[in-house]
């Protein structure tokens, strides 16, 4: 009975939890990104614990992580005023059920994962370190997820081992458009982590849960972070090929035919998968070019600056056989500078035909 008693007390003091934590009244005003709105008009971000019920088989055991990693463990309410630019706090809370029979643990740990605009995580998803801006009142609930460990039926048995990528070794990863990964890290944390997209060049992929598809051609970048730990993280550079060609990202995003056409001149550059190529030039009715060529393309940093550069050699022009600064890129034209076509140093734009 002393035992019952005590494991009810604890439970009591437990949803108290950390001092003043998530207090309607406890609450911070975020920095404003918009000082030209209405400096009486305010919204409220209120933050809210979202434990699970007691029923009369189980309660739970509550704990938070150390103030080292989660600073406060619960955030306090955040207002600001229209236009408001927040980031999404961390939740330092977790919790496991414990049987009101046998006083005795009967789950793994259930940690914080993300908030919800709903408590059954049925509504809009936030996640740690996520910016938004301030358009109405919001309630964000914490949704936790269970640390499964390994009882728990990995819901990725049937996927094919040879399409796993492991973030927790592997920083750099090249994929076919088409084609897809599934992540599965292998680290301290096990699969209790999620992932978020921070960089999506030409929206070479999409993410769906663990689960990345190759969209195409082009560089992302994917961050895991361990729900146990916001501080465990791992990046992965993505670059996206197409099928049959195994050269750089650059490459294949200049692969084809590109036409100029200007006021007293014209021509067209073609860019093959056996890195061959041709280009034709006409300047005021004069044929300037007509080569052949060997390609390739590179890029190089200065700094934090990064300059992407196609080469050509074998046409047998020296204004030619050289690198030449591309200066724009997207998957509809591109622009170089040098002496590219006409013989002249102009900044020229190609269109993909």
């Amino acid at each position: 009975m002393r035992k019952a008693i005590n494991i009810i007390l604890a439970a009591a003091i437990l949803l108290a939890g950390c001092a003043n934590d998530g207090d309607s009244d406890n609450s911070v005003n975020a920095n404003a990104s918009n000082s030209n709105t209405d400096s009486n008009a305010e919204y409220t971000v209120t933050f809210e614990r979202n434990f699970p019920e007691i029923t009369s088989e189980r309660t739970f055991a509550q704990s938070s992580k150390p103030l080292s990693e989660v600073s406060p463990c619960f955030p306090e309410n955040m207002k600001g005023s229209p236009k408001t630019s927040i980031t999404i706090p961390d939740c330092g809370y977790y919790y496991n059920f414990i049987s009101l029979a046998t006083y005795e643990t009967i789950s793994n740990n259930f940690y914080f994962s993300h908030w919800n605009t709903n408590n059954d995580d049925s509504g809009t998803s936030y996640t740690v370190g996520q910016v938004i801006t301030l358009t109405e009142n919001l309630t964000l609930y914490a949704i936790y997820k269970e640390d499964s460990g390994n009882n728990a039926e990995d819901s990725d048995n049937n996927n094919d081992e040879t399409n796993i990528l492991d973030m927790a070794t592997t920083t750099e990863f090249s994929m076919k458009v088409g084609e897809s990964v599934t992540l599965k890290p292998s680290w301290t944390y096990g699969d209790d982590c999620y992932y978020t997209i921070t960089s999506n060049d030409d929206d070479a992929i999409t993410l769906s849960g663990k689960v990345i598809t190759a969209e195409k051609i082009g560089t992302a970048i994917v961050k895991m972070t361990a729900n146990a730990s916001s501080s465990a993280a791992g990046w992965c550079t993505i670059s996206v090929t197409a099928e049959g060609f195994e050269g750089k990202v650059l490459e294949n995003k200049l692969l084809g035919i590109w036409k100029y056409i200007g006021s007293s001149s014209s021509g067209t550059i073609v860019l093959n998968s056996d890195m061959t190529g041709h280009i034709t030039a006409y300047l005021n009715g004069s044929t300037v070019h007509d080569n052949d060529f060997t390609w390739s393309a590179y890029e190089g940093k200065s700094g934090s600056t990064t300059y992407q550069f196609l080469t050509l050699k074998g046409t047998g022009v020296s204004s030619l056989d050289c690198d030449h600064q591309i200066t724009n890129l997207s998957s509809a034209k591109f622009t170089m500078k040098g002496y590219l076509a006409f013989g002249m140093p102009s900044e020229t734009t190609w269109e993909k035909q």
